[in-house]
């Protein structure tokens, strides 16, 4: 169902008159932005074929993945534990901020899982590929302020509440500033 919401919402978004809606925020709900998932464990408790489970995991992200796509900044409000599949989705946005609790982690390998949802470039473009091998071999767990000191995310606050807030502020001075300023924030928020 979040994989159909997503492209759906994903779609809408795109087929908006330009200008009309200037930027997007990725929140998630509940105690964890996104605490990860386990394929296999739905492959065991189905009657689905490995070809099947694979591609219901491409379709998976296929809406996050139509996020890089979008003519508006997305930025992504994380929150609690981002593991795997949430840090693949924090990464397909503009800009990531988290709370100050927050842990993110790769945690793919010793599941045996392959990183989905463009995960592999996403986190090399981030971090750089030194430290995005290092992170995925050593399965490191991350604080907010680690993640923000290689680049991971680019803003810490004190809370969910205060998270959420400056994502929405992040965007909406995107949305104020003219298009050709937009990429020069994008820029200067990175670095």
């Amino acid at each position: 169902e979040m994989a159909s919401d997503m492209q759906m919402a994903v779609r809408w978004l795109a087929a908006q008159e330009k200008g009309s809606i200037r930027g997007a925020v990725l929140q998630g709900a509940g105690d964890h932005f996104c605490p990860g998932g386990n394929p296999y464990r739905m492959l065991a408790s189905s009657s689905t074929s490995l070809p099947a489970a694979a591609r219901g995991s491409i379709d998976l992200f296929d809406g996050f993945c139509r996020l890089r796509t979008l003519p508006m900044p997305v930025v992504c409000a994380a929150h609690g534990t981002v593991l795997g599949g949430g840090l693949a989705i924090c990464l397909l946005t503009d800009l990531v901020a988290c709370n100050d609790a927050a842990t993110l982690q790769v945690g793919e390998r010793s599941r045996g899982i392959h990183p989905a949802g463009l995960l592999t470039r996403t986190l090399a473009d981030a971090v750089g590929e030194d430290v995005a091998m290092d992170l995925y071999l050593s399965e490191r767990v991350l604080s907010a302020t680690k993640a923000c000191e290689i680049g991971l995310v680019q803003a810490v606050a004190t809370s969910v509440r205060n998270t959420h807030q400056l994502a929405y502020d992040l965007v909406r001075r995107f949305a104020l500033s003219t298009d050709a300023n937009t990429s020069l924030m994008l820029s200067e928020q990175w670095l």
